[in-house]
């Protein structure tokens, strides 16, 4: 039982790993087409707020 629980551990932490390029990708995209200067718009708000859910700082 506890061979399965670390697997299920191991896989969340794959998942965070992919979900954080994922949500980092995207913010740099979003960064690229509307600049620096839009570093407020709800999108960028959105992926920031995701991103700290996953335990990355931007």
């Amino acid at each position: 039982m506890n061979v399965d629980k670390e697997q299920d551990i191991e896989k969340l932490r794959e998942l965070i790993a992919r979900l954080t390029v994922k949500f980092t990708d995207a913010r740099e995209a979003l960064k690229e087409k509307f600049g620096p200067d839009e570093g407020k718009v709800m999108a960028l708000k959105r992926i920031d707020e995701a991103l700290e859910l996953l335990g990355h700082k931007s």
